[in-house]
């Protein structure tokens, strides 16, 4: 959060958005790797299954971010509600 504040004091809003952006996106694929791997680690043990739940948190991550971004860069229509 105190590197957010300092983004937006420093740089602005906008990088202050897309920095957020990164970070709940990272946080929707973190939530992803934790699930898999509950699941990947008890079927195929320790290493394995660890590399095995990198996958999905990449994947995840890497669209949640897109989308986001997306949002964000989509132009503003005046008259219309966000």
């Amino acid at each position: 959060m105190a590197s957010l504040i300092v983004t937006v004091l420093l740089e602005g809003a906008a990088p202050a958005s897309l920095s957020a952006s990164g970070a709940v996106a990272g946080a929707v694929g973190l939530v992803t790797f934790a699930l898999v791997s509950a699941w990947a680690v008890n079927r195929w043990k320790g290493l394995a299954g660890s590399l095995i739940s990198l996958v999905p948190w990449a994947v995840v991550s890497l669209a949640a971010y897109l989308v986001l971004v997306g949002e964000n860069e989509r132009p503003s229509v005046p008259g219309r509600l966000a």
